[in-house]
């Protein structure tokens, strides 16, 4: 049986010789016997309309192209989906970022195809906070702030545009007071840097701030950085990078089902997931296990 795959593409992501590239992927996949659907929502409101329609009465396979962000808000139709009738999901890297792509094994547009055709499929965990989803890492402080400044960085992209946006940040960020509970302990009450609930290891353009996060362990991987001098900050900072832990006395790791933040203060704390707003504090962020299945390449 022909396999039905429909495509929503966001078509504001990436380059002009980036969208010629996606062209080539769609001709592909139809002259693989598949059964193409192609659309380009002319906004949000649209994409969240035809992702709520994307059942396996109408398809096969879901595919969304586009950067972190575009995923972000299609889960958040995809997954108010009654699960028995949702599609797998496959993800066709065209953004800015990219991390959920690269955990996916498909951060090029030639393995993206290769999943898409001969892909393995696996559920995986998706967060929750409160009553939004996110499939990456949900965070709060410096990265936050630098997330909302990068929104208005328009010509870069990838690792270069959130290592400009941090740096920028640098100059303006202040620490503030929270109370973190996980699992019913709390974890810490004082003055951060950032925090950070990891389903997945990486952000920003390939930042490991969870290096030790796994999509399917009904965890989130909890990065808590203390208050530290700028100074600091800027040395700590290329660990990232790592792909390993950062040894740091006022860098702490949690794994916890359920993450609760409280700000002590009175400012308005946004907190960010997949380089999105979601919303201000404060929060609870939980796991929803092995809720969405995925196509990639392990």
């Amino acid at each position: 049986m022909t396999e039905r795959i429909r495509i929503i593409e966001n078509g504001r992501a990436g380059t002009r010789r980036l969208r010629r590239r996606l062209e080539r992927v769609r001709q592909t996949l139809s002259q693989e016997g598949k059964r193409v659907e192609y659309l380009c929502p002319k906004d949000a409101n649209e994409t969240l309309s035809l992702v709520a329609t994307a059942t396996r009465e109408v398809c096969d396979l879901l595919v969304i192209s586009g950067g972190d962000g575009t995923l972000n808000l299609a889960a958040q139709s995809f997954l108010k989906l009654a699960r028995a009738t949702r599609p797998p999901l496959a993800v066709i890297p065209s953004g800015r970022g990219n991390d959920f792509a690269h955990e996916m094994g498909v951060h090029t547009l030639e393995r993206a195809t290769r999943a898409i055709l001969s892909g393995r499929e696996r559920a995986i965990d998706v967060g929750r906070s409160d009553g939004c989803f996110f499939l990456g890492i949900a965070g709060t402080g410096f990265d936050s702030l630098a997330a909302r400044r990068a929104q208005s960085i328009p010509l870069l992209s990838g690792r270069a545009l959130y290592i400009y946006a941090a740096l920028r940040t640098l100059s303006v960020y202040e620490p503030f007071r929270v109370r973190l509970v996980g699992d019913g302990q709390e974890l810490f009450s004082g003055p951060i840097t950032l925090v950070a609930a990891a389903n997945t290891r990486r952000y920003g353009g390939g930042m490991f701030i969870a290096p030790e996060a796994r999509l399917d362990d009904g965890k989130l991987d909890v990065c808590i950085a203390e208050a530290m001098p700028v100074a600091t900050l800027i040395r700590l900072f290329p660990r990232l990078f790592r792909a390993t832990r950062v040894t740091h006395a006022a860098v702490k790791y949690f794994r916890v089902a359920r993450l609760e933040i409280e700000d002590l203060g009175t400012e308005r704390v946004e907190l960010f997931a997949d380089g999105e707003f979601m919303q201000t504090l404060p929060a609870t962020i939980s796991v929803l296990e092995k809720e969405l299945v995925v196509r990639g390449i392990y």
